[in-house]
């Protein structure tokens, strides 16, 4: 998140190659959502699957009878 980002930013080390000390990051609070919300975003990806899955079957079944 973007807030999770600025909380890396804010704590990073060094000029040319930035880092964070594993100490540090060990520290800080990584937000996780609610089980609801990891559940509806659950839903959304299963449909999207569903309908990946659906293309990739047609596109198959497309190129077998374009190539008879």
């Amino acid at each position: 998140s973007p807030s999770f980002q600025e909380k890396l930013r804010i704590n990073e080390t060094g000029a040319t190659a930035t880092g964070i000390r594993m100490k540090t990051f060990k520290k800080l609070k990584i937000p996780i959502p609610s089980f609801s919300e990891q559940e509806r975003i659950v839903s959304i990806l299963d449909e999207a699957f569903e309908a990946i899955d659906t293309a990739i079957a047609n596109t198959e079944k497309n190129l077998l009878q374009s190539m008879t």
